[in-house]
């Protein structure tokens, strides 16, 4: 899956501006009403320990988490500190249930080793900062909920404690430290009496009652992984989530877990060049066309050691999903077949390892893989996620997989994220919770409906990008909110949405002695009744009398949009603190739109959304206040491969691109992402041609950067390799900047400045005024 950081906008202005331009600039001005506050620059990016830049938001909560049982609230909060403080808050009572500060914590360690049995956290009303020249304090590393009885475990110092909040009970844990040596995955059973986890590609069971490992699979090994993923189900079909191919059964007697069997797949080797003799990893890596990995179910049984193979009728290429009923007695299994455009759910029983056909889905183009089913737990019932009807919608089925009813429906998405799956249910009160872009494809909200259907209800109310987490009981739930004008805010909202409390916020104004302004979002009305949506970011002190030189920044495919209801990105103010307009525009074949605006980049990802740049740049050149000599181009992963195209096939659209780990040729590219937008290379060689950037090195017209990592296991710096020897043959100049032990992220400080500095170096030089 090729990713994208998050970006901003706001919804709902139509914009239809054609005026005459006035006056050319070389780069403009960027002060403000504020001349004593300075512009984000890339140092202020990457340089803020070296330059003493504070963090614009210190005090801001972190590590919340609602209990197990119930509705309290635990965070850690530093109150300009090092030393973090344990807050419990109870939104019942709209009140702090207890707050653990350093003082207390460490006076409690204290005597707790002369009386191992327990001991009380003296209780606090008020924070207390820690003197500076205090070193031996004894401070909260992390913490967790155990997941009966509402304790909290402590992590300090490499120790474990039991905290009883009620009973305000500290302990240390007795529990027993899991073994030394490789334990990947590791996940505790539902009763955590067990561990397991995986070493060496098998799965191992941890006894924490007996003290005794024991292993459970045993042949493991290069190819043959046991409830570990491979890479590309790990990247395309869990989107990152885990790598984590086991499933404990809600008895806690037995694993479900995948086996795959990498034999015969492409592999790719990732060198690194660090040491006189470079060293390389041989990753399985299939490329389109190409073999993927066999894979198969089991189930384990902790009692017999045992391995039931799962008998799903016939082979398929990709089981995608698994998942337990809550009374564990079946297993939910979501297969796909190779062209991803049909989907089914068996329900395997997994004592027999017999299975049923319970749900198929169909599509033409393709299927998304969007998680489930959901099980209800008083009823045989379940939720199940579906396109069927253009646009992604909850449905209710009966155990036997007929259709009871849809629950949502409408021009608009539920869950419309890759990174979000699951849906939230609450029994009690007989409804269910989504995010969902029902006000608007930029902002996302939380709704509930009944699981009989009917009217929707609104949970969040302020304007743009929500994210919550409902407590255990469903009776409040944790907002964390950013929007145009609001950097960040968490809150704590009743189930009817009304805010009980604000508990952190970042303004505008604690970026202090830096400044940061919100962009504009604009509604634009393309050729064929198309609705565009793009994000404007001004330099400070933007004089609609002069004209600026813009860059425009795309990514242009499923995995995210660039235009959002969300706060600026202090990335995005270094570019226009250097006097460019910023202008994100999301192209046909990015999400949130529904199906119809997806499909437009099947079998071919370009030529759509290159129709959709050359709308944008015509429209950009319609502004009296942009100089559309001066327009560029950037973009990242998918965002380099669209800049590529754009350069190269819509030769002389752009004056100037930057193009950061790009796609070149999708038969480079993986299996699963591209066979699902682009079928298979011998089927579509007319589309995999007409889609690769490769394939018009010829007609570069203006300037190129490329930027890659050297050891990207996602998108190869094979891709560069290949476009620079056709830029080669072609006699057309480049600019090209390597990053050796970078992945595809190019992570680090110094990487990123450098960068980045390049990028804007390039930018200035060529959009610069003739």
């Amino acid at each position: 899956m090729i990713r994208i950081r998050k970006s901003i906008a706001w919804r709902g202005i139509l914009v239809l501006i054609f005026c005459i331009v006035i006056g050319p600039v070389l780069f403009a001005e960027h002060g403000d009403e504020n001349e004593s506050l300075k512009d984000i620059t890339l140092d202020y990016l990457y340089k803020k320990n070296e330059l003493g830049i504070k963090p614009v938001d210190p005090d801001l909560p972190r590590s919340l988490q609602w209990s197990e049982e119930g509705h309290i609230l635990a965070y850690l909060v530093s109150f300009a500190t090092e030393a973090p403080h344990l807050v419990l808050y109870n939104p019942a009572k709209d009140a702090t249930a207890f707050l653990v500060t350093p003082f207390a914590l460490h006076d409690a360690l204290i005597e707790l080793a002369s009386q191992p049995q327990g001991v009380a956290i003296a209780p606090s009303s008020q924070p207390r900062r820690i003197p500076e020249d205090a070193t031996t304090w004894k401070k909260i590393d992390g913490y967790d909920w155990t997941k009966k009885e509402n304790r909290i475990r402590l992590h300090v110092e490499g120790k474990k404690y039991l905290w009883q909040p009620e009973e305000n009970v500290l302990q240390e844990e007795t529990r027993p430290q899991l073994p030394g040596g490789e334990k990947n995955d590791v996940e505790f059973s539902p009763n955590e009496r067990y561990a397991a986890y995986t070493r060496a590609n098998d799965i191992y069971v941890y006894d924490l009652q007996q003290k005794k490992e024991f292993r459970v699979t045993f042949d493991g090994g290069d190819a043959v992984l046991n409830g570990r993923m491979t890479w590309v189900y790990w990247e395309e079909l869990h989107y990152r989530r885990s790598w984590r191919a086991f499933y404990w059964s809600p008895n806690s007697d037995a694993l479900a877990y995948l086996q795959f069997n990498e034999t015969g797949v492409s592999v790719y080797p990732v060198t690194d060049f660090s040491s006189p003799v470079p060293t390389t990893r041989n990753m399985y890596y299939p490329k389109a066309g190409t073999k993927n990995p066999d894979v198969r179910l089991g189930v384990v049984s902790l009692s017999t050691r045992d391995t039931r193979w799962i008998d799903l009728g016939e082979p398929y290429e990709y089981i995608n999903d698994v998942s337990w009923r809550p009374d564990g007695k079946t297993l939910a299994v979501q297969v796909l077949n190779r062209a991803q455009t049909q989907l089914r759910v068996l329900f395997a029983n997994p004592i027999d390892g017999s299975s049923r056909i319970v749900l198929e889905e169909n599509d033409a183009v393709w299927i998304n893989v969007m998680g489930g089913p959901f099980f209800l737990e008083r009823q045989d019932d379940f939720l199940w996620l579906s396109e069927r009807d253009g646009y992604r919608h909850l449905y209710r089925y009966s155990g036997d997989g007929k259709k009871v009813k849809q629950l949502t429906n409408g021009e608009w998405e539920v869950n419309p994220s890759l990174w979000r799956i699951a849906v939230d249910l609450d029994e009690n009160h007989h409804r269910v919770y989504f995010n969902a872009t029902e006000k608007s494809p930029l902002e996302t909200h939380v709704y509930s409906v009944s699981l009989n259907g009917g009217k929707l209800q609104r949970l969040t109310q302020e304007e743009g990008s929500h994210n919550i987490d409902l407590s255990a009981d469903r009776k409040f739930a944790l907002d964390s909110l950013t929007s145009l004008t609001v950097p960040r805010k968490i809150q704590v909202l009743d189930h009817r949405g009304r805010v009980i409390r604000i508990l952190g916020e970042t303004t505008i104004d604690e970026y202090a002695p830096y400044r940061i302004k919100s962009a504009e979002l604009l509604e634009l009305q393309g050729p064929n009744h198309l609705t565009f949506y793009a994000r404007m970011l001004k330099p400070f002190n933007f004089n609609p009398n002069q004209t600026y030189p813009v860059i425009l920044h795309v990514y242009g495919g499923p995995a995210g949009q660039v235009a959002e209801h969300t706060f600026t990105s202090e990335q995005d103010m270094a570019f226009v603190n250097r006097g460019f307009i910023l202008f994100s525009f999301d192209t046909r074949g990015t999400p949130g739109r529904g199906k119809k605006w997806l499909n437009a980049i099947h079998r071919n990802t370009c030529d759509k959304p290159l129709e959709d740049l050359h709308f944008a740049v015509d429209y950009l050149k319609s502004l009296p206040y942009v100089d559309g000599d001066r327009i560029g181009v950037w973009g990242w992963s998918n965002g380099g491969y669209m800049t590529c195209a754009a350069m190269l096939k819509a030769a002389g659209l752009f004056r100037a691109g930057a193009a950061v780990a790009p796609v070149t040729d999708w038969r480079l590219y993986d299996t699963v992402y591209t066979e699902r937008y682009m079928g298979d290379p011998d089927e579509n060689q007319e589309g995999y041609k007409e889609s690769a950037p490769i394939h018009y090195a010829e007609k570069l017209q203006g300037k190129l950067l490329i930027a890659h990592g050297v050891s990207d296991d996602n998108v190869h710096i094979q891709n560069v390799y290949s476009l620079v020897d056709k830029l080669l043959e072609a006699e057309k100049p480049y600019e090209l900047y390597v990053y050796p032990q970078r992945d595809h992220g190019i992570g680090g400080d110094k990487r990123r400045y450098h960068l980045f500095d390049r990028i804007l170096d390039f930018f200035e030089r060529e959009l610069a005024a003739k």
